[in-house]
């Protein structure tokens, strides 16, 4: 009987310290993954070589930074490699991995919450503890676990959350203790939160990575009562919480790292209504803009701006709201310029689409408001594609723009039937140009040729993977000239369904 308290002394002694050597290992993996951070942090898309890369140095290292936890020399270290691994690196297996940490050593972190040192001044410290705990919660949460015992150490410490959240200089650290508590029925915790979010809306400058983060973490873990707090935030200072509802699921599909894509989204969100308020609701109300981030702040004002110009000709940008490897956010500049050739020539008419009956409606839309004076002069049309298909959403039929639709469509005009297809022709200028950014679609027997067939004009696609490099548009003899120019890729061009030949150089 006497035994049993000295077992327990040597297995909680067994990891009392490590050595130089394992500490050192320590410091090289926590560089590691610095340097991932500073390499790739700004990045929507990570090489799968690289990600391998730093999940086997983690998965390999687990046991070590498991016994860096558990002792009195090693703790430190210990979560600057967690709090880093939280800080850089967005990865399904890597967050398995850092979660499964943090509750393996939930007790020595609630412990040091209630540190009265670190509780004096709320230090960095208290609220790297708050955060790894937080984050704990919500990941159990993604995963449906019922996660009581982490919920219990987060209220056992909500009042200095509450504290810090409102007064320290990092509260946005907080913000995953935050939404786990308010989840859980905290009112308290619901009013801070919104305050928050609401703060880093409204103040003019501030890059909205905190509310980022709260989208993020509302929208992987499905919480409902804090996404409730995200909208009010969102409605009182822009309006329009429908709209908002909408974007934010299109946010969350808007590439492998939403939070940037969200941190996108809101910086020109925040741009665009300080220049000019009102202008996102315009914006969404009137052409289902929702990526806004996507897209050059002046082109966007100018369309709300001149909204009601009926006398210039127009072209139109049709783009998906669906981007899993976010690629059009990676297209603002290329607008930029061609915005600033389009000046005083034409009007460009930003649309977002989720499926073809989207496109369809946005096309009747734009037809309501200029088509009494002016038809579609050309179309820009994005989405992931291949040599069968443009997809706008989801991989599913209504959400494609297939050859199969497009040759369905034209053995209907053959057979002097109508179509959905067809019918929109009317909404264009006769032989209105279509060029399209979307992978593979220019190849012989794709959505280029057939496009190109069923509207009776010229359409350019690239022949393989690409990416956008330039888009030039100009007014020859009264019509739209419009040359595409994709990186590492050639650009295909049929006229009436027929492959131009390329003169010899």
């Amino acid at each position: 009987m006497q035994e049993q308290p000295q077992q327990g002394r040597e297995q909680r002694n067994r990891f009392s310290t490590i050595s130089l050597k394992e500490h050192t290992e320590c410091e090289i993996l926590l560089d590691q993954i610095t340097m991932f951070g500073t390499n790739h942090g700004n990045k929507d898309v990570i090489k799968k070589e690289e990600i391998q890369k730093i999940q086997t140095e983690i998965i390999n290292k687990k046991p070590l930074i498991d016994k860096a936890l558990k002792t009195m020399n090693g703790f430190g270290i210990g979560i600057r490699i967690l709090e880093n691994i939280k800080r850089n690196i967005s990865d399904d297996l890597v967050s398995a991995v850092l979660y499964g940490l943090v509750r393996d050593n939930r007790d020595r972190l609630d412990r040091e919450m209630t540190n009265t040192e670190a509780l004096k001044s709320l230090s960095a410290q208290h609220a790297i503890y708050c955060d790894l705990i937080g984050g704990l919660a919500n990941f159990e949460k993604k995963l449906g676990r019922k996660g009581d015992t982490t919920l219990a150490v987060l209220t056992k410490h909500a009042q200095h959350i509450r504290e810090a959240a409102t007064s320290s200089p990092i509260r946005s650290k907080y913000i995953s203790s935050l939404i786990a508590l308010a989840e859980n029925g905290e009112e308290k915790e619901r009013i801070i939160l919104k305050n928050l979010i609401g703060d880093t809306i409204v103040r003019s400058g501030i890059y909205p990575a905190p509310t980022a983060e709260a989208i993020k973490i509302i929208l992987s873990a499905g919480y409902k009562e804090t996404r409730k707090i995200l909208l009010d935030s969102l409605q009182t200072q822009f309006g329009g919480r429908q709209s908002y509802a909408r974007m934010l699921e299109a946010w969350k599909t808007a590439g492998p790292r939403p939070e940037f894509s969200i941190q996108r989204n809101l910086k020109a969100i925040l741009a665009l209504e300080r220049e000019q308020p009102g202008v996102v609701a315009v914006l969404y109300n009137n052409f289902g803009i929702c990526n806004f981030g996507r897209y050059p702040e002046e082109m966007l004002l100018a369309q709300a701006r001149d909204i009601n110009d009926k006398k210039k000709p127009y072209g139109v940008i049709i783009y998906p709201l669906t981007d899993d490897n976010a690629a059009f956010f990676g297209h603002k500049e290329i607008f930029k310029k061609t915005f600033q050739q389009t000046q005083g020539i034409y009007n460009m008419r930003i649309v977002e689409a989720n499926s073809k009956l989207d496109v369809a409606r946005s096309l009747v839309r734009l037809d309501t408001l200029y088509g009494d004076t002016q038809k579609i002069s050309f179309t820009i049309l994005g989405g992931h594609g291949s040599k069968d298909k443009i997809q706008l959403g989801n991989n599913i039929p209504s959400q494609v723009i297939s050859v199969e639709d497009l040759k369905e469509s034209q053995q209907k005009i053959k057979e002097g039937k109508k179509s959905g297809i067809s019918r929109v022709k009317k909404f264009f200028i006769s032989h209105a140009p279509i060029v399209l950014v979307s992978c593979h679609t220019g190849k012989e027997g794709g959505p280029a040729e057939h496009l190109s067939q069923t509207y009776e004009t010229k359409t350019t696609g690239p022949s393989d993977a690409t990416w956008l490099k330039a888009i030039s548009v100009k007014k020859e003899d009264n019509l739209p000239v419009i040359e595409i120019e994709y990186l590492k890729t050639e650009s295909v061009t049929y006229t009436n369904g027929q492959k131009e030949e390329k003169p010899i150089s």
